[in-house]
């Protein structure tokens, strides 16, 4: 709670801030140009602002779907194949977040954007920080703002109509992630986050989660550290000598009881995520770590000012078997063999996909994207496939595409589809596409279908684990969720079949 007060006052600083409306005359009048600007363009480019650092795998998803957009000929045939055009901004990739100025630096990429008529559409802000004041701009000058990385909560707390993520937010990672470790059968749980945005509020969410909704996790030992912390021996002895505690009394009633804590959630960035494991496992902690999705850069780390080589080679090695939550599973391969072999062991060999349509259509208020991804689990994987291959193809072989890639590359790919199914690109026309899809979109990193206030409905997670220093899809992890399903579908059949 303190967390989103925080944010909500920065917010209403950051509209305050704002208020002169640099771009234009007013807002309004802006918001209106720039529709009839868009709905009179016969021909040009659709022009879409990208906030993201150029050399990076982002852009280079971003930059391979708009290559595939433009090279189709009679892309957005209602208007004689117009091509996309990106404007490219990533100023705020070299800002630095902790100076006082970087407020101001982010309206400045910001209102440049908004300066900008022509620009119907804005992709970027990797971080919440950088996002959330953005989106303010974004909505009063009438852009379709897409923040493929944003968790925040606040970001689609306002009611805003030109707002969307891609991402599950904090709170939904959160349950997400205790669902996970009540699958596992962990009891007791240590929790360490640091007191960023991101790692407080996905701490404080998972804990909610994690204690209650059935989850029947209990959190024996909790601490919060600075987001820049090298040194975390005070915090592990802590934690050791808590589990010693939590020993002796559970040996009150169990005398052979030898496990105080079964696991470690751990909310922060890759790099201090990774001295906080490495530091552990030198002082004895074998726990298995879970963490937020920031957790899956451990795979990219590299040296640095900050990490010799030697440093990233332990860290990854210390971190061996810690699990995170992504949206990109480049082994869905995997996936669709364990989902094929369970519905061939329990009887549901064939046309599952109607029994899966059937209860789709079936559920009201609420969409499962477990029985969407069923439903399209054909499509997925080829676009998956399709996907590596193209970005192999482009950038070469050793380039294998990340979560961050393959969020670029849905971002466009998804603005397009809407921009084709609202036959327009004046951004209210295709961001009232976007919030009422009437069937859901399939990309690269999942099922696409979103809520009034611009948040993914439903969106569900894979989740990985790092072996042998590679995150790597594993079929054990999501076997439970797919068993609900099947029951789901067994349920349905005999009306579906018959």
């Amino acid at each position: 709670m303190k967390n989103i007060v925080k944010v909500s006052l920065w917010l209403l600083i950051v509209l305050m801030a704002t208020a002169c409306g640099k771009p234009a005359d007013t807002p309004n009048k802006d918001r209106a140009d720039r529709a009839k600007r868009a709905d009179d363009m016969l021909w040009g480019d659709i022009v879409i602002g990208v906030a993201w650092k150029k050399d990076s795998p982002f852009m280079r998803g971003v930059e391979l779907a708009t290559k595939e957009l433009n090279n189709k000929n009679g892309m957005m045939s209602w208007r004689g194949g117009r091509k996309i055009r990106l404007v490219k901004d990533d100023r705020i990739s070299y800002a630095d977040s902790n100076k006082r100025d970087y407020q101001k630096f982010i309206h400045k990429v910001a209102n440049s954007f908004a300066a900008n008529r022509d620009i119907v559409a804005v992709i970027g802000h990797r971080s919440s920080s950088a996002a959330i004041p953005a989106s303010v701009t974004y909505e009063k000058y009438g852009i379709v703002f897409i923040a493929p990385t944003s968790t925040n909560l606040e970001l689609t707390n306002h009611n805003f109509k030109y707002v969307f993520r891609m991402l599950p937010d904090n709170e939904k990672m959160g349950e997400q992630l205790a669902a996970y470790c009540h699958n596992k059968g962990y009891e007791r749980m240590a929790v360490l986050n640091d007191w960023g945005a991101y790692g407080e509020q996905l701490a404080n969410s998972f804990i909610k989660s994690a204690v209650e909704k059935k989850n029947n996790i209990k959190i024996v030992f909790h601490r919060s550290f600075f987001p820049r912390k090298e040194d975390f021996l005070v915090i592990i002895s802590e934690m050791r000598k808590k589990e010693t505690d939590v020993i002796a009394e559970l040996k009150k009633k169990d005398r052979h009881a030898s496990v105080g804590i079964d696991a470690i959630f751990l909310s922060t960035g890759a790099k201090v995520g990774g001295k906080l494991i490495k530091q552990s496992r030198e002082m004895g902690i074998e726990k298995p770590f879970v963490g937020g999705d920031s957790l899956e850069a451990l795979e990219f780390l590299k040296p640095s000012n900050s990490l010799t080589a030697q440093e990233v080679k332990i860290i990854k090695k210390a971190a061996e078997k810690t699990v995170v939550p992504t949206v990109f599973n480049e082994h869905i391969f995997h996936a669709q063999k364990m989902i094929r072999n369970l519905l061939k062991e329990n009887g549901i060999e064939s046309d599952y996909q109607s029994a899966a349509k059937k209860l789709l259509r079936d559920s009201v208020g609420k969409v499962d994207e477990n029985v969407v991804l069923l439903t399209v689990l054909d499509e997925h994987v080829e676009k998956v496939q399709q996907f590596i291959n193209n970005f192999k193809d482009e950038y070469g072989e050793d380039e294998e595409p990340n979560r961050y890639a393959s969020l670029g590359y849905d971002a466009i790919h998804l603005l397009a589809y809407a921009m084709n199914k609202a036959q327009s690109t004046v951004p209210i026309a295709v961001a009232t596409r976007l919030r009422y899809m009437q069937e859901p979109w399939v990309g690269v990193t999942g099922v696409y279908h979103f809520k009034e206030n611009g948040e993914p409905k439903d969106k569900k997670l894979y989740f990985k684990r790092l072996q042998n220093g590679k995150f790597e899809f594993v079929t054990e992890i999501h076997e439970p969720e797919i068993m609900q399903l099947i029951d789901k579908l067994k349920k349905v059949q005999s009306t579906t079949w018959r």
